[in-house]
């Protein structure tokens, strides 16, 4: 894929892939805004709207929605309230994602109206999609889609049960399912040498994904994609388009602002394969402070922000009983770095025995009781992505206790799909050891 809207650049710099820096920066929104109370589903955007600090405001005389920046120095969202549910809840993501990027305060989006923008300006709206698409689907939970193949039909149901948009359950479907599948999204070609073709503006691969096909690529004037030719309408068929056949099931949907060609999305299934996946989260009875196994592995815990002290109840008590020298360790790399490992979002490694390592997550905002969960998502999901990085270097498995659930008061359904995200998905093993009654 040749990226080459100057906002795209500054948004994901020149070594990032601004389809992974959308969904990150979504997902980092989307988790900070449950930190907060934003729940689902379905998952407000109005309310996420309201809780980032900005004006809202419905115009009949808006096509769709638009982002503008106000002499105050906030963001407003302008919506159509007369548009379908669905519709209008992706149209004010959508402009949440726009104020993503960096430069968004210097020209108003409007979403639904042809302007006279760029011809690379496509490329913003198709990211502000990815993005609006992580923001109301936010937790692999929220959908019941099992881990087998579901065609366009069940996934076109879902999104009307539950007011999402056909691209969020296809780009969720991909995330989660150990088919190998991968949601899709193409449109026509404008100018140039292939005008009038269909190329793929992004691939989104399940976990066990084995073709090539990749953003970027033309599709044959064959394919189901260049066949799918008005809004709301179904093709299925089976194509070629990299290295092996693909079943493929899309559905036309609106176009780009200021293109007239519906653009397609589907899922695009490797034909006559079974599930694969061979990394999932694995549920034991037994504990956690003796993993299963042999060779590297890490245990992993939960620790707060405002203590170094590992009492009550809690795990980390448990840990600290069993390895008393391995909280005396933790206690002077925190002070030594004058407590700024002690942030939300940090984590320390301390050695517990020969290829065992314990790595704490600073993922717990104070301590005692509360009203409110003191479990930070977003914090963990970072502390989660550190030690993916750690286990990745040491060749390690991971061994933990359902984290996040007891004192922090946080939800599994939340915390198993940012465990997901951040380590089964790229094959990190995962055990989660649940104690006999």
């Amino acid at each position: 894929m040749r990226w080459t809207n100057a906002s795209v650049h500054r948004f994901a710099g020149h070594t990032k892939d601004p389809i992974e820096k959308m969904e990150a920066a979504a997902r980092g929104l989307a988790l900070s805004a449950i930190d907060l109370g934003w729940s689902g589903p379905p998952f407000d955007p109005l309310k996420l709207a309201e809780l980032l600090g900005y004006d809202v405001e419905a115009r009949d005389d808006v096509s769709e929605a638009r982002v503008l920046y106000q002499e105050s120095g906030k963001y407003k969202i302008e919506f159509n309230p007369n548009r379908p549910p669905g519709r209008l809840s992706f149209s004010i993501a959508h402009e949440i994602a726009h104020t993503l990027f960096p430069d968004c305060k210097r020209r108003v989006r409007n979403r639904g109206l042809k302007t006279h923008d760029e011809p690379d300006d496509w490329q913003i709206e198709m990211l502000c999609n990815v993005g609006a698409a992580e923001l109301l689907i936010p937790i692999a939970g929220v959908l019941p889609l099992q881990d087998k193949r579901v065609s366009i039909d069940e996934l076109l149901n879902l999104r009307r049960t539950y007011h999402v948009s056909t691209e969020a359950v296809f780009i969720r479907l991909a995330k989660i399912s150990s088919a190998s599948c991968a949601a899709f999204c193409a449109s026509r070609v404008k100018v140039g040498t292939h005008a009038g073709s269909y190329r793929l503006d992004y691939v989104i691969p399940s976990r066990t994904w084995s073709d090539t096909l990749k953003s970027g690529m033309l599709v044959s004037a064959q394919s189901p994609v260049a066949q799918c030719v008005a809004i709301g309408f179904t093709v299925k068929g089976t194509d070629t388009p990299s290295s092996r056949p693909l079943d493929i099931e899309c559905v036309g949907l609106p176009p780009y602002p200021g293109q007239m060609t519906p653009r397609v999305a589907g899922v695009a299934w490797v034909k006559g394969a079974g599930d694969q996946d061979s990394c999932r989260i694995t549920y034991l009875t037994g504990n956690a402070l003796t993993p299963v196994g042999n060779g590297p592995r890490i245990i992993s815990q939960i620790v707060n922000n405002r203590t170094t002290n590992w009492g009550g109840a809690s795990f980390a008590a448990a840990v600290k009983r069993k390895w008393p020298e391995a909280h005396r360790r933790f206690v002077d790399i925190i002070e030594s770095s004058n407590r700024s490992l002690l942030t939300l979002g940090a984590t320390t490694e301390v050695p517990l025995e020969k290829d065992l390592t314990l790595v704490n997550i600073v993922a717990q905002h104070g301590y005692g009781p509360s009203e409110h969960p003191r479990l930070r998502y977003a914090a963990l999901k970072k502390g989660l992505d550190q030690l993916a990085g750690t286990a990745k270097r040491s060749k390690a498995t991971v061994h933990m206790p359902r984290v996040g659930t007891g004192n922090a008061g946080g939800k599994w359904d939340v915390i198993k799909d940012l465990i997901d995200d951040s380590l089964t998905r790229h094959g990190i093993p995962v055990t989660v050891y649940d104690l006999p009654e």
